[in-house]
């Protein structure tokens, strides 16, 4: 599954529990490797996820090579801050 797909799968979930969460979040501190700033972190702290695969959700990588894993957190940061931010322009 692509990125963009993960993202709006993930944020279509955020809408059902937490409805104007995209106001919650800071952009300019997302960052996806980090537990305490990336969009669960911001928005529930730092707990256990009750959502089986967090990856499905774009809210983790799919791979553990460290190298790729970076990779793909990063371009899951920017698609959701691509997405954050057109909703904020609403």
């Amino acid at each position: 599954m692509n990125i963009a797909r993960r993202v709006y799968l993930g944020m279509s979930l955020l809408d059902k529990d937490r409805p104007g969460w995209e106001h919650k979040v800071n952009l300019n501190t997302l960052q996806m490797q980090d537990k305490r700033h990336c969009i669960l972190g911001q928005l529930y702290g730092q707990t256990k996820w009750r959502i089986s695969n967090l990856a499905d959700f774009g809210f983790s990588a799919y791979v553990t090579n460290y190298e790729e894993m970076s990779l793909e957190l990063w371009y899951l940061a920017t698609e959701w801050k691509r997405q954050i931010k057109l909703r904020l322009e609403k």
